[in-house]
């Protein structure tokens, strides 16, 4: 008979031989590969992970498990799973300072900012670095790593200067170590892009994306997935230069990859639909829009449930399609449903819910339900201003919409102390003569002309359109609707002939834009008529007006400013 083995009986002792037992098996590679694999062991992890913080055990096994299945529910959104033990490792890991602490606070930081705490994010992203240019060296391509990460939380935060810096120094290390035409140089000038593209600076944005698109389709051809979504960025570039037609061929073509590799139905495929139906709504082709909006959430729906936080970008953006169609009720209705979303998700005062707050208002403000408009506007504004300060650039979005519902109350002159106050923001970011000015430049000559300061209203426009002619160029519609207004100035002046002339011009780029029976063609026809009525010209008049009202039932009434 053989000797009685004896075993022991410490519970740490049998909580880290589990530990370990569930690291071998558990993949070490952590992708959509071995997601099944991960799902199938997820729940043993959980817990081991649960008694090594019970016990307190955490042996290095712990660090090393936590980190695997972190990165499982990363690639998912699940932020609060991500979250869960990473604490723990992060106290286990806290007095070394060693690579392992630097993965720790890396993953943290993607936690955090995968949840929008982009100031702690930033905080473990630098402390990574720390160590890793300690570790590895300043120029090492670990070290980019982190330099990357901490680029794109700089770029989340609205510091665009500083993401540059960042990204433009991780580049160098990557095109030292692998060459300028790698493809792991290719992730970094695509990141380089997206940050000119917040900065409104898309002929640059574009430039990125075109370079990083050489080099994934030398890299994977040109129907890959990695191609795809470089396409993705390159067709938004395209759709906030208001080139529609550019943007829709590259999200079809990226389309078209997407639903060859991941199916129709797949999540990834979904991002793209969504991008589609954001360029058919700029386009002003709503129903386009909603089809790809609506086909997106039922892809999102099925993949997360109806209430996931993944789920909640679809919805806003259904609402604001509906909004554009003039369908308040149901715009209010998907906004509404992103909320409850987001304040589940985030809480009731986080920069991701103070967004669709915002859109929330804007829509009170076009029904004429200003109280509530205010309300939400002010709600969204203090989420910002304690999120990014007073005098961001993201803070003064708000601002703008704030004095934008003061004016339709006619309350002018509080309209125009915001305008300025968001106009002193936009300057100091963006420079005096930079696209993202130009809109509050406009809404303040509105203000003026509403309180027949016409010739300040004037000066205003002209300022506006001349940065809208240069970035733009002269037939884009967004010059178009500063032309527009122009137009309404000079007609209220009694300046008919060159309202007239305005009214014109503005009409044939909104004919080429939407097409010659669009709604938005109408308000400029119904100017036009406005205009020849003001000359006695009564036949060009009526010819006008009828033609509006055959678009619409579009009511006889003074100019619209746009």
């Amino acid at each position: 008979m053989p000797p009685d083995i004896m075993l022991p009986h410490d519970d740490r002792f049998w909580v880290e031989r589990a530990t370990e037992i569930i690291l071998a098996a558990y993949p070490t590679q952590v992708n959509s590969e071995t997601w099944e694999l991960c799902k199938k062991y997820n729940a043993h992890a959980s817990s081991v992970l649960e008694y090594n913080e019970k016990y307190e055990s955490r042996p290095h096994t712990f660090t090393d498990l936590v980190l695997r299945v972190a990165q499982f529910w990363i690639h998912h959104g699940e932020w609060e799973q991500a979250q869960r033990h990473t604490g723990g490792a992060f106290k286990d890991c806290r007095n070394v300072q060693d690579i392992r602490l630097a993965s720790v606070c890396n993953v943290l930081g993607i936690v955090l900012y995968g949840t929008g705490e982009y100031a702690d994010a930033r905080k473990h992203f630098g402390e990574a670095l720390r160590i890793y240019e300690k570790a590895f060296g300043a120029d090492h391509i670990n070290t980019a790593i982190m330099i990357n990460n901490l680029g794109l939380t700089y770029h989340k935060q609205g510091k665009y200067d500083e993401a540059i810096a960042q990204s433009e120094r991780a580049l160098r290390i990557y095109e030292k170590a692998f060459g300028p035409d790698h493809i792991n140089t290719a992730i970094t000038i695509n990141n380089l892009g997206l940050t000119y593209d917040k900065q409104g600076k898309y002929d640059e944005a574009i430039a990125q994306y075109e370079r990083a698109l050489r080099i994934y389709e030398k890299a994977f051809g040109v129907d890959h997935i990695n191609t795809a979504i470089t396409i993705n960025n390159l067709g938004s570039a395209y759709d906030k230069q208001g080139k529609y037609d550019e943007a829709i061929a590259q999200s079809e073509r990226a389309l078209r990859i997407y639903e060859k590799a991941f199916g129709a139905d797949h999540i990834n495929t979904a991002i793209t639909i969504n991008n589609l139906g954001s360029a058919y709504d700029k386009q002003g082709k709503y129903d386009e829009a909603i089809a790809q909006y609506e086909r997106a959430l039922r892809i999102c729906e099925k993949a997360f449930g109806p209430d996931h936080i993944n789920t909640a970008d679809t919805i806003h953006n259904l609402g604001l399609t509906y909004d554009k169609q003039g369908k308040y009720d149901e715009a209010i209705a998907q906004y509404e449903r992103a909320l409850r979303i987001k304040e589940k998700a985030f809480g009731p005062d986080h920069i991701n819910t103070a967004i669709t707050i915002s859109n929330l208002g804007s829509t009170y403000n076009k029904q004429g339900k200003y109280d509530e408009a205010i309300t939400q506007y002010e709600r969204a504004l203090r989420i910002k201003e304690k999120a990014f300060g007073a005098d961001h650039i993201n803070t003064a979005i708000t601002i703008n919409n704030l004095g934008s519902t003061y004016h339709k109350q006619g309350k002018y002159d509080e309209a125009i102390a915001q305008y300025e106050r968001a106009l002193r923001i936009c300057e100091k970011a963006f420079g005096v003569d930079h696209i993202n000015t130009a809109s509050t430049i406009n809404n303040l000559g509105s203000t003026y002309g509403n309180q027949g300061k016409y010739d300040e209203a004037i000066v205003q426009y002209e300022r506006a359109l001349r940065i809208y002619e240069k970035a733009f160029g002269a037939d884009h519609i967004n010059t178009a609707i500063t032309i527009n207004n122009l137009g309404s100035a000079y007609d209220n002046q009694g300046k008919h002939d060159e309202a007239i002339a305005q009214y014109e011009r503005a009409l044939r780029i909104y004919e080429k834009a939407f097409g010659v029976d669009h709604i938005n063609t109408a308000i400029i026809i119904n100017n036009l008529g406005v205009a020849y009525r003001h000359q006695g010209k009564d036949d060009q008049a009526i010819s006008n007006f009828e033609r509006a009202s055959r678009i619409r039932n579009l009511r006889i009434s003074c100019p619209a400013y746009v």
